[in-house]
């Protein structure tokens, strides 16, 4: 037996593992106790790994439909068959209609710069991506504020107060996060929690903020109230690195703790208290989800880069570090080619009419100054930099307006349980004439596909990776076994379908392991991986861990913005129309929105918080860990339920004034008495896959109470709301084909046997084991 040094992907931490490997089989993934960033970090979903990896399901080989779209009728084709044919379609889609009509994405952990390159390469601006809804959207509003996207400094020492705003880092989830803020917390630091049910982390917080879901720029600005007017903030730092400070003053006068209570439900006293702790600082403000999926998000993100600044924790050791390029690695965007669009298909980017600032134009404003200080334009930190609207993709899709797409690369993910209006996405992808998938298993938007390509897994190939271009520290990780069947990772893809289309140039590289060394500057990856540290690429100016990092890096080369200083008042913002400064703006479809439906619908709810034991939609199909959540709940509190008649397990329906999804009751002191938390991402793989049903997909995927309305969208970003809006919960009926789902898990789970050397019993409520 050996072991191997691999890159866990089971979510998109990417935590450092070991893979014990015996006849190109592995038998178990643990803990690397060694490693620099992610040292004993393992969750459920890495442990359980084997289960996918040798899963009877995973698809193996290239599968071509041979009937209608989504019948589910398949041939099984060559590689060189299926790509000729891909390719052959899309240049008829391309001389028809143009580049623009073939739109793509990648998963969250999948390499996103090699769809960006093919599309770039193309001549198409419409890569979709899911950091839309997740972190990359802040990374954008960030961009506006200081240039960059900040990470937290848990490695120092130095941090005194963690806020974990609407983010939840556990043992099982978000595993390597929760080390670091466990071992901050050790060395002293204070933990605020912001967030309306008693999550994980605020059973252990010094604070606690129960704040109403979707009034989060209100609280954030209740903060800078306290902030400037108690003088709390670094002065100098305001007076020699900002802009706008006075015109910020005036408008955080409106948000008295008073007022800002009436909006959030947070006691005033606890405003004060917050804030106060806060900017004692240094303090961290770790990327949460929350914020990333509500019609008023660049409002709050606006606020919350505010307040890191303003109080001077912003590039100082145990604040939040602005890190850059490492200076000998080609980083992803470098690879993504972005300036061989040139100004006519950027301007042809799908987008909600609003919503400019992940336009190209938008990203271009700020080139000049990234240039001067991080070396390089078009800087699309977290997937990000510019974005095509989902919403915008489907109408052209159905409708062919403003033009038409007609051709889709889906890598590694699942668009129609993961934006807004399941059963809009659907009817644009059953509209295309050409949706290619790369994937492992069959997931809902992998079943409407004209093509399938089988996709190597993580064990199965090699990985470069710094979290897509924000951090100076580059990761690798090695293959540990051979793919199965006819599995290939995805340079394999593009570089076939590249020369096809005519971009042989373009992609030279035989493998991905050569593309990995060609980035690393000719390093053999063995020997990186070999070297001490075990394949981490550090930048000495920006070392994450060391004995000399340097900090406040901006006092040489100012902030990656126009002004070169923080922009509090933001004359970018103002050129395009948008409002300069934060504010609170309360979404639409709210109860405090529209009252009167609110009669109707009383409650308010949220989507986005992960269950324990799957990423995304992942994982409902590996018996390790539906066991431990076998169905989709409704979370409230056991009051609510009670006033509602109903019990503990209950059957209902959750209702908005667009759609619904059906769910069994969880009653839960940890609710809000006021707030629903609905289930994320969920997807039935033991019932019928294919039209009409595709594994119960407009039964239990959050996205059926969600619309794509551009009025319920960010008017800045076109970010669409999945948390704070209204609705009500009655009692359902199963049908017939749930109940049967359910039975068919007993004893075999559906199939979902742990197909290769009992994995489950290693997978347990806390992975982490005793470092948890």
């Amino acid at each position: 037996m050996e072991t191997k040094k691999v890159t866990c992907k089971s979510c998109d931490i990417e935590c450092s593992v070991l893979a014990d490997v015996e006849d190109n089989r592995i038998l178990r993934i643990r803990r690397d106790p060694d490693h620099i960033i992610t040292p004993h970090s393992l969750c459920n979903k890495g442990a359980a790994y084997p289960d996918q990896l040798y899963h009877k399901d995973r698809i193996l080989y290239p599968l071509k439909s041979v009937g209608k779209r989504g019948e589910g009728k398949w041939a099984r084709v060559s590689w060189d068959e299926a790509m000729d044919e891909i390719a052959d379609r899309m240049k008829a889609i391309v001389n028809e209609h143009g580049p623009e009509a073939i739109a793509g994405t990648a998963g969250a952990i999948v390499p996103y710069d090699l769809t960006r390159r093919f599309l770039n390469v193309l001549g198409s601006p419409n890569y979709v991506s899911g950091t839309y809804l997740c972190l990359g959207n802040t990374s954008s509003v960030n961009r506006v504020t200081m240039g960059w996207q900040p990470f937290p400094d848990y490695w120092h020492g130095r941090t005194k107060v963690i806020v974990m705003w609407g983010h939840d880092p556990q043992p099982n989830k978000w595993t390597a996060e929760y080390l670091w803020m466990r071992n901050a917390i050790k060395a002293g630091a204070k933990l605020i929690v912001v967030d309306p049910r008693v999550s994980f982390s605020a059973k252990r917080a010094d604070m606690h903020l129960r704040l109403r879901p979707g009034s989060d720029p209100a609280l954030m600005m209740g903060w800078l109230h306290v902030i400037i007017n108690e003088e709390l903030y670094d002065k100098d730092f305001v007076r020699d690195w900002t802009v706008g400070f006075e015109q910020l003053k005036e408008r955080v006068q409106e948000y008295t703790p008073e007022r800002v209570e009436e909006i959030t439900w947070v006691p005033a006293e606890e405003i004060r208290a917050s804030a106060r702790l806060y900017a004692e600082g240094p303090s961290i403000i770790p990327w949460n989800p929350a914020t990333d999926q509500m019609s008023n998000s660049t409002q709050v993100l606006r606020a919350m880069g505010i307040a890191r600044a303003i109080c001077g924790h912003v590039d100082v050791p145990g604040g939040e570090m602005l890190m850059g390029y490492h200076p000998n690695v080609i980083c992803e965007d470098e690879f993504a080619l972005t300036h061989l669009l040139g100004k006519e298909q950027m301007d042809k980017l799908l987008l909600l009419e609003s919503a400019k600032l992940l336009s190209y134009e938008f990203w271009d404003e700020y080139n000049e100054a990234q240039e001067r200080v991080f070396g390089r334009k078009w800087a699309s930190q977290i997937h990000s930099g510019a974005l095509a609207n989902p919403a915008a993709v489907v109408k052209a899709m159905k409708h062919g307006t403003p033009y038409p797409v007609r051709g889709f690369l889906n890598v590694g993910s699942d668009p129609v349980t993961s934006f807004t209006d399941a059963r809009n996405i659907h009817d644009g992808f059953m509209s295309l004439d050409l949706l290619v998938s790369v994937d492992i298993f069959m997931v809902p938007t992998v079943q409407m596909s004209d093509f399938i390509l089988p996709a190597a897994t993580w064990g199965e190939k090699y990985d470069l990776h710094n979290h897509w271009d924000w951090h100076t520290f580059v990761i690798g990780g090695g293959k540990a076994v051979e793919p199965l069947g006819e599995a290939r990772d995805e340079y394999e893809f593009f570089k076939e379908l590249g020369r096809r289309m005519g971009q042989e140039a373009y992609w030279p590289w035989e493998t991905h392991r050569e593309l990995f060394e060609w980035r690393l500057g000719g390093i053999d990856f063995d020997e990186f991986m070999a070297q001490p540290g075990g394949g981490i690429a550090h930048f000495a100016e920006h070392q994450v861990i060391g004995s000399n990092p340097q900090f406040k890096k901006y006092e040489k080369t100012g902030f990656a913005t126009p002004s070169g200083k923080v922009e509090l008042y933001s004359a970018t913002m103002e050129k395009y129309g948008y409002d300069p400064l934060p504010s609170h703006v309360e979404q639409p479809g709210t109860i405090v929105s529209d009252p009167e439906t609110a009669k109707d619908y009383p409650l308010t709810f949220f989507i986005g918080a992960k269950s324990d034991p799957y990423f995304q939609q992942q994982g409902r199909n590996i018996a390790a860990l539906r066991r431990l959540a076998p169905e989709p709940w409704v979370e409230m509190h056991p009051d609510t339920v009670y006033d509602m008649g109903l019990s503990d397990g209950d059957f209902v329906a959750v209702e908005t004034p667009h759609g619904r999804l059906t769910a069994v009751v969880k009653a839960s002191d940890d609710a809000h008495p006021k707030v629903v938390r609905v289930p994320y991402r969920w997807w039935l793989p033991e019932q019928a896959p294919y039209a009409p049903n595709f594994s119960g997909l407009f039964q239990v995927s959050d996205n059926n109470l969600t619309s794509d309305d551009p009025m319920y969208a960010d008017p800045e970003q076109g970010i669409p709301s999945l948390r704070g809006l209204m609705c009500r919960v009655v009692p359902a009926e199963r049908s017939a084909e749930y109940e049967a789902s359910l039975a068919s898990l007993g004893d075999s789970w559906g199939g979902f046997s742990d197909t290769w050397g009992g994995n489950a019993r290693r997978v347990t409520r806390f992975a982490a084991g005793s470092q948890a």
